[in-house]
């Protein structure tokens, strides 16, 4: 007989799907910061890593349902949820360490580009200038909620039909009634 999901085994399978998917999503970020790669490389690795995140969180959704008893639609959303939050950590803080290392020449060149521009004016260059040591935090907490909310919107979406509802199964929502059998 499986396991009744509660709330602490919801966090603790969060946390592990969690790492996965921040893991995958940062190691990701750290190859398209690499100098010298061309665009069409980028979007390839954007794309891995967009519809991969879809993928694996899909099927960190379904094993739950499969692996527990009583999982509903609000339990895997729930559960996404959670997931989203924790690889939203991991990725907000892979960013912020990428830019205080690897990206920070490159982020000086950008705002140099930037403030050369003739179309700002004093007050728009010293501001870009006074951000660039700010970057680092900003990106770090957009990520953050960037992060959260698309991981909360996509476990929204993929929690409508995990588990599904199978009404010739038998089984009750509860998982506390055995099938008739005849």
């Amino acid at each position: 007989m499986k396991e009744k999901i509660t709330g602490s085994i919801i966090w603790n399978e969060a946390s592990v799907a969690g790492l996965f998917l921040g893991v995958f999503s940062a190691l990701i970020m750290l190859l398209k910061q690499l100098a010298g790669m061309p665009m069409i490389i980028h979007a390839i690795l954007w794309a891995v890593e967009f519809f991969g995140c879809i993928m694996m969180m899909r099927h960190f959704m379904k094993k739950l349902a499969s692996d527990y008893a009583g999982v509903t639609n609000a339990d895997t959303f729930r559960y996404g949820r959670r997931i989203a939050l924790f690889s939203a950590v991991i990725v907000a803080a892979a960013s912020f360490a990428i830019l205080l290392t690897i990206g920070k020449e490159a982020m000086a060149e950008a705002i140099d580009t930037l403030t050369e521009s003739p179309l700002l004016d004093s007050n728009s260059r010293r501001m870009m200038e006074d951000m660039q040591d700010k970057m680092p935090v900003i990106t770090f907490f957009t990520n953050l909620i960037y992060c959260y909310l698309y991981g909360t919107v996509l476990s929204k979406i993929l929690s409508g039909g995990i588990p599904g509802d199978n009404p010739f199964d038998g089984d009750s929502a509860d998982g506390d009634e055995e099938p008739d059998k005849q």
